[in-house]
């Protein structure tokens, strides 16, 4: 009977290790799953959007896409995700780099600028992002306004082999104003442009004013040329833009930066400037922006791009290797 009860002891333990070991290796089998799917099948260029998604969600805006190899096949999707988000103000910047940004008055010792000063409020630091409250006068808005009501035609990008053509990823009316309306019936509004910059006027390209309805947008670009046929064409590259609000937008609108991963919400009168270029003339790559959909109300804007020609002595060129193209 003793050994019987002894056989039965044994082969309660065989049955209880073989349990606790198939439970284990399920486990174990479970997490190399999850494992794989977080990684092995995200480099997969066939995975499923869907997938994408899920994933998005479960890590939000705490999973960084570029450092983190494993979800490459799902970039493309955090990347659309992640600037709907900001095109709808839901982001909130970290408090480290908010904290480090300024408000202030600039005049840079100009005796008339001294008496009124440009109210500067800093939305990023590198790459410098400056907000100008108040810019443009409601008179310029007006005559702005008036000078392009008649010349809107449908715009248009640059592609690929450098020439101007209509395209889906922008979708608005727009034109240039001419040369007497940008430098002498917007001579003021040029002059302090050039005040708040510190560059020249001389090279930079007519006022653009766009127009954006219900609906209309313009996909995330860069400001700068990169096809040397347009480079020769306009002798000089974009150093830098200066984009003015001349309507406030009920609903939508914002300019979005996505590598940045900042937005700015269009304020009438404001005025937002940034450079384009390294200061060794490649292109800035991180000064990526879009103008997103307007969901409610019409988005005016003007655009005054300001060219490198003639800034020698205003930005001088440096040799240091910075990225960029």
């Amino acid at each position: 009977m003793k050994i019987l009860l002894v056989l039965m002891e044994f082969e309660f333990l065989i049955l209880f290790f073989s349990l606790h070991m198939e439970s284990a290796c399920e486990d174990m089998n479970t997490n190399e799953t999850i494992k794989a799917n977080n990684g092995s099948e995200m480099k997969n260029s066939s995975v499923d959007r869907n997938d994408c998604l899920r994933i998005f969600e479960k890590y939000g805006l705490d999973l960084n896409i570029q450092e983190n190899s494993n979800f490459s096949g799902c970039s493309e999707t955090f990347r659309e995700e992640f600037y709907k988000i900001l095109c709808r103000g839901d982001y909130e910047r970290p408090v480290e780099i908010i904290s480090k940004l300024r408000c202030y008055f600039q005049h840079y010792g100009h005796p008339f600028l001294t008496i009124a000063p440009f109210k500067v409020e800093e939305i990023s630091k590198d790459p410098v992002i400056l907000l100008y409250h108040d810019f443009v006068f409601e008179a310029e808005i007006e005559k702005i306004k008036y000078f392009a009501e008649n010349k809107m035609n449908v715009s248009q990008t640059i592609s690929k082999d450098g020439e101007a053509v209509v395209s889906p990823a922008r979708k608005s009316k727009s034109c240039f104003l001419s040369n007497v309306e940008s430098k002498t019936e917007l001579k003021g509004l040029t002059r302090r442009i050039a005040d708040s910059t510190t560059l020249s006027m001389d090279s930079s390209e007519y006022f653009q004013v766009v127009r954006y309805e219900n609906g209309e947008y313009y996909r995330p670009h860069h400001d700068f040329f990169t096809h040397p046929k347009v480079i020769r064409r306009n002798k000089s590259n974009r150093i830098a833009t200066f984009l003015m609000y001349l309507s406030d937008v009920q609903e939508g609108g914002y300019t979005v930066f996505p590598k940045l991963r900042l937005y700015v919400k269009p304020q009438k009168g404001a005025g937002i400037f940034w450079y384009n270029l390294f200061d060794n003339g490649h292109g800035d790559l991180r000064m990526l922006h879009g103008a997103c959909d307007v969901t409610s109300g019409t988005k005016w804007i003007s655009t005054k791009w300001i060219r490198e020609e003639g800034q020698e002595f205003k930005r001088p060129c440096s040799r240091r290797p910075i990225g960029g193209v």
